[in-house]
C-alpha cells in the first residue's frame, strides 16, 4: 500500500491532513519530501476561493450540532497514546 498526503510538522510529531489507512499502532516507512510554495497568483487565487467559502458557511451553517472545543484539541492525543502503552518497541 503506498499514500501520499499533505502533513504539518508542529515541532514534534506529523500530523496528517487526511485520514491514512492504518491501524493504530503500525509500523510504516516514511519519506519527507518539502512541499513547493505557491505562486502570488496561486495564493491570491486561494485567499479568493477561502473568502467565498467564509461567505457560503456563514450564510448556509452546516446542519447538525456543534463539535465541542475537546474534540477538536490534538495537544494531547500522542502523549496519551505513549501513557496508555499504546506503542512498544
Amino acid at each position: 500500500m503506498k499514500q501520499v498526503v499533505e502533513a504539518l510538522y508542529d515541532g514534534k510529531v506529523l500530523i496528517p491532513q487526511e485520514p491514512l489507512e492504518l491501524q493504530p499502532g503500525q509500523r510504516v516507512l516514511l519519506q519527507v519530501s518539502e512541499k513547493p510554495s505557491l505562486s502570488a497568483d496561486a495564493k491570491s487565487d486561494r485567499h479568493v476561493l477561502l473568502a467565498a467559502l467564509w461567505y457560503h458557511f456563514s450564510k448556509y451553517p452546516p446542519k447538525g450540532g456543534q463539535i465541542p472545543d475537546e474534540a477538536l484539541r490534538r495537544e494531547g492525543t500522542y502523549s496519551e497514546m505513549y501513557c496508555r502503552g499504546g506503542y512498544s518497541e
